[in-house]
């Protein structure tokens, strides 16, 4: 009650606890976030084994693409939203989940149609090379790709090394015999290119690799046209390795007709 149009002690107490009161979350959202959990945590049970196994190895692809390979079991499990013996179940030590990891990276990432692309001589090679690259800038060279990529080859991991000699022997290699069967003929099936000859194949990998890192992982603007990026990469390239072929061709001419000669002597005494 008022008493000469003044509050209480009781009524002014009251007062100041209504505006008190701290905001409450309303009670609509409140049942939204729980049916969004339960939703969560049904479709994680919902997940078969191997399912669930390929979801744990996506999750880590991209956890330790973000923080490296010193990021912990433990704060990847509660990134994923299990326990980390589920974790364990599936991954029992560290080193068997970044194994898994390595096969997504790696394995997983090369299309056969790659191959088919670039040994195909009803196209122009300068045409398959650009589109063998445009694939693989797009479907390899990915964010997540180089950054674990890089990661592991500063851990010392030994897949690094796995997957360059996959790259030389799939690609580089594969890349050298189709332009030295453009200049001259085909080399016999069992030839393989010597380091020279791979090396000159890495000056065109290395451009869209590199054009792929400044992108991804440094961050700094870049060439957005990557198509045309590539094509300037190839059309330089192959302006100056068609020289390199030209003369390892006509040597290797040379050097067989010699042995030709050779073997005709001998055949004639």
């Amino acid at each position: 009650m008022k008493k000469n149009g003044r509050r209480t002690g009781a009524q002014k107490a009251s007062a100041n606890k209504r505006v008190e009161r701290p905001h409450s979350t309303p009670r609509r959202t409140r049942k939204a976030d729980k049916a969004k959990s339960s939703e969560r945590n049904s479709r994680r049970q919902r997940l078969s084994p191997p399912l669930r196994r390929q979801h744990l190895i996506e999750e880590a692809f991209a956890y330790f693409a973000e923080v490296g390979l010193g990021g912990s079991t433990r704060e990847l499990a509660k990134r994923v939203g299990v326990t980390q013996p589920l974790l364990y179940r599936y991954f029992p030590t560290k080193s068997s989940l970044i194994e898994a990891v390595y096969d997504v990276v790696y394995v997983n990432r090369w299309r056969p149609e790659w191959t088919r692309t670039l040994t195909d001589r009803t196209i122009k090679l300068q045409d398959r090379l650009t589109l063998f690259y445009k694939s693989y800038l797009e479907n390899a060279l990915t964010r997540e790709w180089l950054r674990i990529y890089l990661f592991a080859g500063l851990n010392g991991a030994e897949m690094n090394k796995m997957c360059i000699l996959l790259l030389e022997d799939r690609i580089l290699k594969t890349i050298y015999r189709e332009l030295y069967a453009e200049i001259s003929v085909p080399l016999p099936p069992k030839y393989e290119p010597t380091a020279e000859e791979v090396e000159l194949v890495w000056n065109l990998h290395s451009a869209v690799f590199y054009y792929a890192v400044r992108k991804h992982v440094f961050q700094i603007p870049v060439f957005e046209d990557h198509n045309a990026a590539i094509k300037q990469a190839v059309d330089l390239f192959l302006s100056g390795a068609r020289q390199f072929v030209a003369l390892a061709a006509a040597e290797r001419s040379s050097e067989l007709r010699g042995k030709s000669f050779l073997l005709r002597q001998a055949a004639g005494r």
